[in-house]
């Protein structure tokens, strides 16, 4: 049936069946949680502050998912992580849009993965281990003098310098390689190779063959 508690505090436990409606927020205290369980004693999820360490924890034993544009309408939606506002308008600091974009400190990433840093910040591999980062580039290239990994250069949006490693001769066995270096006179980066290395370890200036 239905029940009204308006007014009423300190109840210890209330079980609701279906769906209800409440009209003012709901106030757990500390290190008391929404518990969303499947059988009893069995906790999937749980959703606390905790007030040893002044945190709030969402707890899955199972997956967690967070779906953005649910209904498909294709409305730009995006999921945000901000600071400093319990609003709209807190300063965002991380997003994920619906095209799989994701944007750090920036709004408006126009490629898979956009940092938008102050001077001399960026990406930063560490590890306190006994390891070596590494970035890796693996492509299934069919033709000869293909682009497998590139570092590219832009001037206010303009590519001005890259270092490409690029596939070799082999395109049977794929498993040989070349490191090319091009930079721009005027707007024209992929016409100018300076430098090369090829699969035998020659040098090879301002051309492509020996």
């Amino acid at each position: 049936g239905n029940a009204d508690i308006d007014g009423l505090t300190n109840l210890d436990e209330v079980i609701v069946a279906g769906v209800s409606t409440f009209s003012n927020a709901i106030i757990l205290s500390e290190d008391n949680a929404i518990h969303f369980k499947e059988t009893a004693g069995d906790d999937l999820d749980a959703i606390l502050k905790e007030s040893s360490s002044n945190t709030l924890l969402i707890n899955s034993r199972h997956l967690a998912r967070i779906n953005i544009d649910a209904n498909n309408d294709s409305t730009d939606a995006y999921f945000a992580v901000g600071k400093d506002a319990a609003t709209g308008s807190s300063t965002e600091l991380f997003r994920v849009q619906e095209n799989g974009n994701v944007g750090i400190n920036t709004n408006t990433p126009t490629d898979h993965l956009q940092i938008l840093h102050t001077n001399g910040k960026g990406l930063t591999f560490k590890t306190p281990q006994d390891h070596f980062a590494q970035i890796t580039g693996d492509s299934n290239r069919t033709s000869t003098d293909s682009h497998l990994l590139a570092i590219e250069g832009h001037w206010n949006g303009t590519p001005v310098a890259e270092i490409a490693l690029v596939s070799g001769s082999d395109t049977s066995n794929k498993d040989d390689g070349e490191i090319l270096f091009r930079t721009s006179s005027a707007n024209n980066l992929n016409s100018n190779e300076r430098l090369r290395i090829d699969s035998a370890g020659r040098l090879l200036a301002n051309k492509t063959t020996n």
